[in-house]
């Protein structure tokens, strides 16, 4: 596994960043050989430039490096230091989670127009429940991310329940906003609820509403 060199938290520290979050706890859970593509680290910096220059600016000034190998793993500790790096210097420290959510959001749209993205999706029935058994069999492989597992629960007209297991990223913010970005991809409106059993696993349960 290659090493994103940028396991600081910029010329901030630590300390300043996990103001307001669990994080300093979280890094500790995270086993040494998680680890995810470097396409999630470029969709960082790509989400940074699409919130603006000044952002941008602000979110490279943290790390001496901001763009990776796409197919090549990296850290999740560093991938989850720079997604609350992004997520408060954009949104606040009060924030955080709604910018982790809402980065998550419009990452997944990102990656589903880069190349990996294409291949991953370009078969498919634009539908959600389709997408998300993708999702389920991607995971599964372990060639995106090699630590944590994603279940699709229960399929119904009313609801789809999904469940993340050992997931170091924030279930609640992160990933509630990962399936939210794939639910805008498939044109429907869903109603994310969260239920976790500890603060790495969980179900989150999206309630159907009308195609948009």
């Amino acid at each position: 596994m290659s090493s994103a060199t940028a396991v600081d938290a910029g010329p901030h520290g630590l300390g300043d960043l996990c103001a307001g979050t669990d994080l300093a706890w979280r890094l500790t859970q995270v086993p040494a050989r998680a680890a995810c593509r470097g396409v999630f680290f470029n969709m960082l910096d790509d989400r940074a430039a699409a919130l603006g220059p000044s952002t941008q600016t602000r979110y490279r000034d943290f790390f001496a490096v901001y763009r990776y190998n796409a197919l090549q793993l990296y850290p999740l500790a560093d991938f989850l230091i720079r997604s609350v790096t992004l997520a408060r210097l954009h949104f606040g420290t009060e924030h955080i989670g709604r910018g982790l959510r809402e980065i998550q959001a419009a990452a997944f749209a990102t990656f589903g127009g880069t190349m990996m993205g294409r291949a991953v999706l370009g078969l498919l029935r634009p539908e959600l429940p389709t997408l998300l058994r993708a999702m389920e069999r991607t995971w599964a492989s372990g060639w995106l991310v090699n630590y944590s597992r994603f279940e699709i629960v229960e399929v119904t007209p009313a609801r789809i329940v999904t469940r993340f297991t050992d997931e170091y990223l924030y279930i609640e913010h992160s990933m509630v906003g990962g399936l939210l970005g794939i639910a805008e991809l498939a044109g429907e409106r869903v109603e994310p609820e969260v239920r976790l059993t500890t603060p790495v696993t969980g179900e989150i349960h999206l309630h159907r509403g009308r195609h948009s």
